[in-house]
């Protein structure tokens, strides 16, 4: 029975040992000194240090827990990894706590042998103990370091392939033959897609000048979303369309209507909004075009402090209604529209996709001056504009606005004579706007020193030489490129 007895013990210290050399090769005792501060003499390694000051190994917590403390936090550490999704990133996160939470050293008799790190244990359990608890800090600590660091470093790695191969004017140009030859596009078209794309690719790009493409048909099956896939897709890298819903944000996220949303603008190249452009953007108006224009976003964490984070607001948005049942203003340069008529050549999604290819990573710049560039390119027409040409029209089809003015005495004739002529029952103010900017587009806005009178005679000319010709569109107007006329 001694003999027995004698075995046992040499085999559990036996054991311990080897438990012990096992523990030693994965212990990384330089973290360990460094987080606790310890001082190293002359001639010893770190692992001498901790057999100095500990002795035991079986002290030391979880490896994940020492690298995370020794970066300084779960945040400092989420940015040191390589996840490839927030989502990812979350869940390791919440891992790592949960281990700090149910460990039996940070929690036992051996609690104070590393303070630093049984510090990192009490704020895990702490964190536990609220509403949402562990899950809930994992997402938030990921949302911080996803979109402030990571999201951009795997954004760049899988664009800077993308974009490896000097881009060659030739194959740019043959790709223009196909865009125009299966979907129809214009040289105008090809020019405004040529400088969405360059803008995505441009170092410190002035968001002043940024671009956003509507597509839009009234019919289904005109490729209109495809097509949107397919650049967005090379615009972020992607080799193929298949995780171009990634790219798919709303409106409501980019504006960020729920304070703790993060838009998608900040973890990519370009971003496509399918249908998400609202009719009535009466009151928001001024709001979207803000956004439209910055590169930025406020960052609202629970129960921390705001932060900025950068964002890239280049937005290819798709729909079935004209631009200009969105768009208030008069004129936009925000965005270029382009029209699809008929439904293209019927091609499979990746010939659609190499297409694209081709044109995004051999697009170059067509103008080294990006303000005479941005400036080229034609604006839309707004709402206020549809409803100017609307009354202009009317003045040249209704025989009784121009009696009311050929009748009417003296040399000058004021807007409310002719607005009540124009318009049946009370006017709203959007009514009377529109028909003051329908006589400043007919005879010019009248000098201050006239208080808004117009010269009935001037009126009569314009209206007899409407009725000559057709209907009034904006696009047989000048077009006015003037600096007055920029979102800035």
């Amino acid at each position: 029975m001694l003999t027995i007895s004698i075995i046992g013990v040499k085999c559990q210290k036996y054991l311990k040992l080897k438990l012990s050399k096992i523990m030693k090769k994965n212990i990384d005792f330089e973290k360990l000194g460094e987080i606790m501060d310890w001082e190293r003499f002359d001639g010893e390694t770190w692992e001498d240090v901790f057999m100095r000051e500990v002795g035991d190994t079986t002290a030391v917590p979880d490896n994940l827990i020492i690298d995370v403390v020794h970066a300084g936090g779960l945040e400092k550490w989420a940015r040191l990894q390589k996840h490839t999704s927030v989502e990812d990133l979350a869940e390791d996160i919440s891992r790592i706590m949960r281990k700090a939470i149910n460990s039996s050293i940070l929690t036992g008799k051996k609690k104070d042998t590393f303070p630093a790190i049984r510090n990192f244990s009490v704020y895990c359990n702490r964190v536990n103990c609220k509403d949402g608890g562990v899950d809930n800090e994992a997402q938030r600590i990921a949302n911080a370091a996803w979109y402030g660091a990571l999201a951009q470093m795997h954004l760049k790695e899988r664009t800077d392939k993308m974009f490896a191969n000097k881009p060659d004017d030739v194959r740019f140009n043959e790709a223009v033959k196909k865009v125009k030859s299966v979907w129809g596009f214009s040289d105008n078209d090809i020019d405004a897609l040529r400088y969405f794309v360059c803008q995505t690719r441009h170092e410190g790009h002035n968001p002043s000048m940024n671009k956003s493409i509507y597509l839009w048909a009234e019919e289904k099956q005109t490729g209109k979303t495809t097509i949107a896939r397919a650049i967005v897709s090379v615009l972020n890298g992607e080799e193929n369309m298949d995780n171009a819903g990634k790219y798919e944000s709303t409106l409501a996220k980019e504006m960020q209507y729920n304070e703790h949303d993060i838009p998608l603008a900040a973890s990519c190249n370009a971003v496509i909004l399918d249908e998400s452009m609202p009719k009535d953007t009466s009151k928001a108006y001024g709001q979207i075009k803000q956004m439209l224009t910055s590169n930025s976003c406020q960052y609202n964490q629970k129960f921390k402090d705001v932060r900025t984070i950068s964002a890239k607001r280049f937005y290819f948005c798709t729909s079935n209604e004209d631009i200009a049942d969105f768009v208030q203003d008069k004129k936009e340069r925000r965005f270029y529209a382009i029209h699809l008529n008929n439904q293209p050549v019927q091609l499979s999604f990746d010939e659609i996709y190499k297409i694209w290819k081709e044109f995004c990573v051999n697009a170059t710049p067509r103008m080294d001056d990006w303000q005479a560039w941005y400036n080229t390119i034609d604006h839309v027409n707004g709402l206020a504009s549809e409803e100017i040409n609307y009354h202009i029209n009317r003045f040249r089809d209704d025989p009784m606005i121009l009696q009311v003015i050929n009748s009417a005495e003296g040399t000058y004739i004021t807007p409310p004579v002719i607005i009540k002529a124009a318009i049946e029952g009370k006017p709203s103010l959007k009514e009377k706007k529109a028909v003051v900017g329908a006589l400043d587009k007919l005879v010019g806005k009248p000098p201050e020193t006239r208080r808004s009178k117009y010269k009935r005679k001037d009126l009569i000319n314009a209206i007899l030489e409407l009725k000559k010709g057709d209907a009034f569109d904006e696009d047989d107007d000048e077009k006015d490129n003037s600096m007055n006329d920029l979102p800035f």
